[in-house]
């Protein structure tokens, strides 16, 4: 596959040239579709991305090994929970696994395969939910380590969900990571 050679994130010239394509419509409603807030999911997802672009998540095979045990640990902890609406927040290992079983499109498998999956391990679906308060969120990752440390007698821990550092979202933040990276430690 040939792929574009135009930069991962937009020039300012590039959101410009798109606005002016695109002012036919409001940006409030072109950022719901059919009631979902695309960018209040952006958003989340961005967040996400960030807090799992460490090498760990990429080259560590060990890491992505146990990760995957406990994503199994986890929807075991949720076929166990007596109460379908029980929410369990994931640790991150075990989030980017969820997201990549939710997502898996290898010709084979595909949103409607994790469906299937969800039903045949948890007799139930088992939604994602991205849209928790940090309050709810917190009380929930609570309540899920010790669920977790009761059926598994070890700590739940595995990454921090604080916010991504500003230049994150700066449209040359991987340039200037890049070029730090190279330069050897910091």
């Amino acid at each position: 596959a040939t792929y574009s050679k135009e930069d991962f994130f937009p020039t300012n010239k590039m959101v410009s040239e798109s606005n002016r394509t695109h002012n036919d419509q409001s940006p409030s409603s072109s950022l719901i579709l059919l009631g979902f807030d695309i960018a209040a999911s952006c958003r989340s997802q961005s967040k996400f991305l960030c807090q799992v672009i460490g090498p760990q998540y990429n080259s560590n095979l060990a890491f992505l090994e146990q990760a995957v045990v406990d994503y199994g640990r986890f929807l075991q902890l949720k076929n166990q929970s007596n109460d379908p609406a029980t929410i369990l927040v994931p640790t991150l290992p075990i989030d980017l696994m969820w997201h990549t079983h939710n997502l898996a499109d290898d010709n084979s498998r595909s949103h409607a395969a994790y469906k299937r999956d969800c039903l045949t391990i948890l007799g139930q679906p088992f939604h994602h939910e991205d849209s928790l308060s940090h309050g709810k969120l917190q009380a929930y990752f609570e309540e899920t380590a010790r669920l977790w440390k009761s059926k598994y007698g070890i700590y739940y821990v595995g990454g921090n969900r604080g916010e991504p550092l500003a230049e994150y979202y700066h449209h040359d933040w991987i340039r200037n990571k890049n070029r730090k990276n190279t330069n050897g430690p910091e």
